[in-house]
Formats: structure tokens, C-alpha cells, sequence
């Protein structure tokens, strides 16, 4: 990769990572967004399975002919019992 195609990662991965954050706020905690050659892949933690979609959503009308990982977690909240 020349220093070109570094910027233009570097460009993207802002871009996809402003986009994940616009339509999820700060709900994907530690997320992170890499790209390797064809890949796209987004890594984090989610309350649910719907804010992880919500990711996806949010990068696919940007990654253009790459391929998406989605390999952000799902971790819902524990609720904690009263009687303890």
C-alpha cells in the first residue's frame, strides 16, 4: 500500500467510524473499525442485537464493493437481582 492508499484508509475508516457513530452514538462501546484489503471489519460491544444491525446499516451504503465482518458483541446489560 503506497502513502495514498494509506490517506484514503485512513479517510475511510473516520469516515465509517463517524457514520457508526451517528446512527448509534456512543451505544458500541470500544468500537473500532479496521480495513484490510477487501474487508471492512467493526469490532465492539453492543447492548443488543438490534444496535449491532443498527452498525451494519450505518456502513454498508459506504464500504462500496468490500466485504463487511460485523464482529461487534453482543452483551446485554445484567440486571441486577433486588434480594442481593
Amino acid at each position: 500500500m503506497d502513502c495514498t492508499d494509506a490517506l484514503q484508509a485512513t479517510d475511510l475508516v473516520s469516515d465509517l467510524r463517524k457514520a457508526v457513530d451517528s446512527k448509534v452514538g456512543s451505544q458500541v462501546k470500544n468500537c473500532c473499525v479496521e480495513i484490510c484489503g477487501g474487508r471492512v471489519t467493526v469490532r465492539g460491544n453492543s447492548p443488543t442485537y438490534y444496535v449491532k444491525q443498527l452498525a451494519t446499516h450505518a456502513l454498508l451504503p459506504i464500504i462500496g464493493d468490500r466485504e463487511l465482518d460485523n464482529l461487534i458483541l453482543v452483551d446485554p446489560p445484567r440486571v441486577r437481582d433486588p434480594a442481593n
